[in-house]
Parts: structure tokens; sequence; C-alpha cells
């Protein structure tokens, strides 16, 4: 029996497959985008296995499309579909670009009821998630090594600060509330220890480089640099490993490290069933009965 379901789950559920389209943003930059959203898929669709079919769909520069997984399960002859997005924050493309690019679509899937579920938001999943990769940064389990131009070292100590960087979107489509509520919650988690909000792109205030001088202001001596991404892409080798390299250079009493991204882990899997229960829930009446 799959964990999404329950034994109490009634028939029009259990008996009748649907859709679910987990979508991902995309990225031209490598590949770990496109296989880490497929092995993210795979495991959904292990969780969901008897439930629902699943097919991972990409929002740019990758393939399959949202369009393309429609037309997939217009074909299976699904009739209910729930759209899935890997995303961790409300931007511009959960408040407006998916919203409008599903009500262009769903006149070409007539037969398809398609409902789009929330984004991955915040959530205690998350938080011992991004603990485990602050722990494993301060042990030399980085994303990238050296950063800053050097190793951990057995045994060093000191006060530590952690820069949490998301993406980052336009201040219309997100204010950088909820990046800030994860930090405060990840302070917590960390002890008490200093957690900075930063965004990669968009943001002349909430810069990597404000919350680091933020951090040797309160002088931290350990600054773990959290890239709050699914995947390595151009926002990790663009717009944060080159600025943390000059942070190593201007603050040379500090010590810089910089943490994984996300990656694929099966606390976010188990987030995505949650969203996508409550997004069946209203119309079924299936789930949490």
């Amino acid at each position: 029996m799959s964990q999404f379901s329950s034994p109490a789950m009634p028939s029009p559920v259990a008996n009748r497959l649907f859709g679910v389209s987990l979508l991902g943003h995309g990225s031209r930059r490598g590949r770990c985008t496109d296989e880490g959203l497929r092995e993210a898929s795979r495991r959904l669709a292990e969780r969901l296995s008897g439930v629902a079919v699943v097919r991972e769909a990409f929002f740019e520069f990758l393939e399959p499309t949202l369009e393309d997984s429609l037309a997939y399960f217009q074909n299976r002859g699904l009739r209910r579909v729930v759209v899935m997005p890997y995303f961790l924050f409300d931007g511009k493309e959960i408040k407006r670009d998916i919203p409008r690019l599903l009500s262009a679509l769903r006149p070409r899937f007539p037969g398809l009821d398609v409902t789009l579920a929330s984004n991955l938001g915040v959530d205690d999943r998350l938080i011992s998630l991004v603990t485990e990769r602050v722990a494993g940064a301060l042990h030399g389990l980085g994303q990238l090594l050296p950063i800053g131009g050097r190793l951990p070292i057995w045994g060093e100590s000191g006060p530590v600060g952690v820069i949490l960087v998301n993406r980052g979107s336009r201040p219309q489509y997100d204010n950088g509330g909820r990046l800030r509520e994860l930090c405060d919650r990840l302070s917590q988690a960390l002890e008490d220890v200093p957690v900075e909000p930063a965004q990669a792109e968009r943001s002349p205030i909430l810069t990597i480089a404000n919350a680091a001088q933020r951090l040797i202001e309160a002088r931290c001596e350990r600054i773990v640099v959290v890239p709050y991404l699914h995947f390595p892409g151009k926002v990790l080798f663009v717009n944060v490993i080159p600025v943390v390299n000059q942070l190593a250079e201007s603050y040379p009493e500090a010590r810089f490290y910089l943490a994984s991204t996300l990656c694929v882990d099966d606390r976010l899997i188990d987030i995505c069933v949650d969203r996508i229960r409550q997004a069946i829930s209203p119309a079924s009446r299936s789930v949490d009965e």
C-alpha cells in the first residue's frame, strides 16, 4: 500500500489513478537540475505507487514541458492532474507565470481537471535538512571544495554564523518574509546561531556581502553560506561562489564554508506528498477522512 493512502481512503481515489506533474524550474547550466528532478520524480512515483502516475516537467529550458506532461496524462486516459511546483518560495513563477501558463493550457486539455498545488514553502523538514547541510559544511562536506581558498581543519573552533541564500525574486512577488521566517527557525534549530538572509539575485539590500558584514560585526569567525537551492546551477556558480570567494579575501580574519545545495532528499518528497494531499482533498474528501 502506498504511504500516501490509508485503509479508510474512499474508492474514487483508491481505484482511479490521477496524474502528478512534478514541475521544476529548469536550468541551462549543467545536468544537475535535469537528473535531480528526474530522481525526485522517481522517488515520488514510488511513494504514490498505485495511487498516481507521476511525470516530471520543466518550466523552462528543459524538456518535457508542462504541456508535454499534460498531454501524456490525457493520452493515458487520466481525468485529474495535480501540478506540484518543486519550488521553495512564492516568486514570480508561482504567483504569475505558472498560473498564466495553466490558464493557457487548460482549454487545450478539456478532459483534464488540473489543480495547482502549493510549493514547498517553510517546513520543519526543510529546517532539518538545512541544519544537516550546515553541520556538513563545517566538517568538510560542502558542495565544492575548497571554497575561500581553504578547507575545514579538524578541531578548528570559533563562533559560527550562517548565511541562507535563496535565488531571490522581485519584491512585488516575494518580500522576503518567508526567507526571514526560515532564518529565524533555522537559528532556533542551531541553538541560537545567528542566521542572516540573503538573495543571490534582484535585491540591493539582502545581499550575501551585507549578510557577511553583519555576521562579522557580530564577531562570527566561521561563516557557513548555505545555497538554499535545489541543485547546483547558474545561480550557484555565477551568483554565489564568486561572492563567497571575494568575501574570503575581504575578511581574512573569518573562515568561510560553502554548504551543499538541498539536492534530492526523502524529506522533500514527503513535503510533496503532503502538498498533493492538500491539493486533492477539497475536491475528493479522500485523504484525511
